[in-house]
Parts: C-alpha cells; structure tokens; sequence
C-alpha cells in the first residue's frame, strides 16, 4: 500500500463511514485505498468448548503463529458485551454456537506492559459431527483448523510446552480443577 509523505495512507486515511464487505458494522474506510479503521477496546475474549470430556481448540493454519493452538477468540466490538464478543468469536472461528459460559478469570497479560485486558471462559455445549474442521472469516484472513481433544491430550499438550498461549494454558489448568464439577453439572 502507497503512504503519504507523514507516513499514512495517500488521501487523508479512513474517513468515510460504511460497512465494508464481509462485515456487519459501521467503520471508517480509506475511499482511496481501502484501508479499514477497526475501533474497538482493548479487551480480549475467548472460550475453550467441551463437550462430552473433549475440548475444541484450534490451530492456526496461517502466520502469525501458525500451527500454534489456540482458542477461538478475538477483540471485543464497540458496545458489545463481554460474553456476546466471546460467542461472536466462537461463530466466526469455530461455527459454534456456545451454550452456558463458566468465567475462568479476567486479568491483564502483564499490567505494566500490556493494554489488552483478557477474558476466559469455558462454554459448555453440544459439538456437532463437524466440529473439527477449517473455519474461520475470509475476510479477516483466519483460517483455523479445528480439533477435538480428549482432556489428558490437552493436559499433555499443556505439559510439554505445546500449548504455548497462556489463557489457553490458564483455562486448562482451571479445568483439571473444575472438571468434576463441570461432569456433575451434566456438561458430558
């Protein structure tokens, strides 16, 4: 993409208010060149799904990071809630359609260096046959290979250092404490 002498994109950058194709909110686009503005808070929300003692994680199949496992989630949207973003990112990255959310925890990656602020969850429903799989929006480059993961894989995975993302790490280690709890709930 072309920039302008101050370093921005030619024209005078994103101001033209419209939904861009693939999207369903207002942004502000760059008529000259495209470019998209996303605005929205630095808040991160993201679930692991279990269903039947097996875990939906994903794995990206592109860079950033690819072939990192992960779970689906993703920036929350302006004005949008914290457990709707949460659902909002298990449709787009997963096609899933997530029934009851535990909170796992709420916290900053590192308060002295880090503005994102994170949610975890982990979102109790049923999985359909087609719940591994390659998913994920074309519009916003994701393509995420789904797998269901038995819960001592995951543990494994967590235990060798595979899993390297920390709320997915975080959420693991909670459920290995709550996982009776999750089974006497009828979550299996």
């Amino acid at each position: 993409m072309a920039q302008s002498a101050r370093g921005g994109p030619p024209g005078g950058g994103p101001r033209v208010r419209e939904i861009p194709e693939g999207d369903n909110r207002l942004r502000l686009v760059c008529p000259d060149c495209g470019f998209i503005n996303y605005e929205n808070p630095k808040i991160v929300v993201g679930a692991v799904v279990t269903w039947q003692d097996k875990f939906l994680l994903c794995r990206r199949a592109i860079n950033p990071r690819k072939g990192h496992w992960t779970i689906p989630a993703g920036f929350l949207e302006l004005h949008e809630s914290v457990m709707d973003g949460a659902r909002r990112e298990a449709v787009e990255e997963a096609r899933v359609t997530l029934g009851a959310l535990c909170k796992v925890a709420e916290y900053y990656p590192s308060p002295g260096a880090l503005s994102e602020y994170l949610y975890s969850y982990v979102a109790l429903c049923d999985l359909p046959d087609g719940s591994a799989g390659v998913f994920g929006v074309a519009d916003e480059a994701e393509d995420i290979k789904g797998h269901l993961v038995p819960f001592d894989a995951l543990m494994a995975l967590v235990a060798s250092g595979e899993i390297a993302n920390a709320p997915l790490i975080l959420s693991a280690l909670w459920l290995q404490r709550e996982r009776a709890t999750l089974r006497a709930r009828g979550s299996d």
